[in-house]
């Protein structure tokens, strides 16, 4: 949610988000989506998110914390998953 905040991010950016396309900077998070709803071109956009202010609230730390909790080092950002929790 704090990645989505950040970022003005429609849903469908949100679920298309890749590790890949992460860039840390000093200044924070850049990330680049290859596709967007208003991007009529397919041209791609980088996106800045700067670091927050406060650490709990933090976009660029919450999507550190996930990535490392998840075990996620490529691929997806966010996975899906079923009833079961698997």
């Amino acid at each position: 949610m704090l990645l989505g905040f950040a970022g003005a991010f429609h849903r469908s950016e949100l679920v298309s988000l890749d590790v890949a396309g992460l860039q840390y900077t000093r200044a924070g998070l850049v990330i680049t989506l290859r596709r967007s709803k208003t991007d009529h071109e397919a041209a791609g956009r980088r996106v800045g998110v700067p670091f927050g202010s406060i650490e709990a609230t933090c976009p660029v730390g919450a999507v550190r914390a996930w990535l490392e909790a998840a075990g996620i080092t490529s691929g997806p950002i966010f996975r899906a998953l079923d009833r079961a929790g698997a």
